[in-house]
């Protein structure tokens, strides 16, 4: 019976870290990330104001270094350096045993994008059928299009570099040193967590951050690569943000496709400030794709063959 790739990788590491300095790593990678991100940054944001100045401040120029989020996403390269260089020289196994597959990678990376977008989409419509809000278009010039279409690979940076640490990596070293359920749960809880800081956190945005993730790493664990996850959190971020104009977990979108116009006062159904994240619809549309999934993987024998695996204890 074929076994699991992702959980299979981590024993070519010569070490592995024990569980709880595996949630510590996690934390370092992501906000240690942050940190460098910002200290490499400062140079390059400094020259391009410079240059800003220089073309009087019009244009794309003007739209695309004004803003922050472009570098916030492109920080996000500095958190998998640091993965990569733990995973490389501290575990002494290869990067692509985290599921970098070469066969495919395109079209697996295409199929979680395309999935990314069919669930939001789904999101945005139940609010738009049961009356919550509206939505308007954006009346988008050439200028703004041309940065939401830059800001589609800087998305798959950043959901990718959140994938490969909290699933990609921490998933199968937290399941080789407990098991699969709770590898499981101590993914989707961290990822979470990580949250905590962001504006407008709350119980229901915890709540449906820690369901994506349980999504994400089913997601993972069926395709059996990394690509996959990578274009799911990638579009689940861009849909949310550029295409329906809701706040992306906290954080103000620039340019978007639509406008979402609230039609409710009810934050647990529009998401208030934090986005559509925060909402009862988010909720449902998360948990009814993790069922349709566990279906799936039962259907087709890889829950049963995952669940099977041996799990080492260390």
């Amino acid at each position: 019976m074929k076994q699991s790739r992702i959980l299979e990788g981590v024993e070519q590491a010569r070490f592995v870290p024990p569980y709880l300095l595996s949630l510590l790593l996690a934390a370092v990678f992501i906000l240690g990330g942050q940190k460098l991100a910002v200290l490499a940054l400062e140079p390059i944001s400094a020259l391009l104001s410079l240059l800003l100045g220089w073309l009087g401040q019009g244009g794309f120029f003007e739209i695309f270094f004004n803003f922050a989020l472009p570098f916030l996403l492109f920080g996000f390269i500095f958190m998998a350096l640091a993965l990569f260089a733990w995973v490389r020289f501290a575990e002494g196994r290869p990067i692509g045993s985290l599921g970098f597959v070469k066969k495919g990678w395109l079209l697996n990376l295409l199929k979680g994008f395309g999935l990314g977008f069919v669930l939001f989409s789904l999101v945005a419509l139940l609010m738009l059928l049961t009356g919550v809000g509206h939505f308007e278009w954006g009346y988008l010039t050439l200028e703004p299009l041309i940065y939401i279409l830059i800001l589609i690979p800087l998305w798959i940076i950043q959901g990718g570099t959140e994938e490969l640490v909290t699933r990609a990596w921490l998933l199968p070293v937290a399941v080789k040193k407990t098991n699969l359920p709770i590898g499981l749960v101590t993914s989707s809880l961290l990822f979470a967590f990580l949250h905590l800081g962001n504006p407008g956190i709350g119980f229901l945005p915890i709540l449906n951050i820690a369901l994506f993730g349980f999504l994400a790493s089913l997601y993972l664990l069926w395709t059996d690569n990394v690509w996959g996850i990578v274009g799911l959190h990638a579009a689940w971020n861009f849909t949310q943000g550029n295409i329906y104009g809701f706040s992306v977990s906290g954080t103000g979108i620039d340019a978007a496709a639509f406008n979402f116009i609230p039609q409710s006062e009810l934050s647990f159904l529009t998401g208030g400030s934090f986005g559509a994240e925060a909402s009862l619809y988010c909720s449902l549309v998360t948990l009814l794709a993790i069922a349709f999934l566990l279906w799936r993987m039962k259907k087709d024998g890889s829950l049963a063959r995952l669940l099977s695996s041996p799990q080492k204890q260390h």
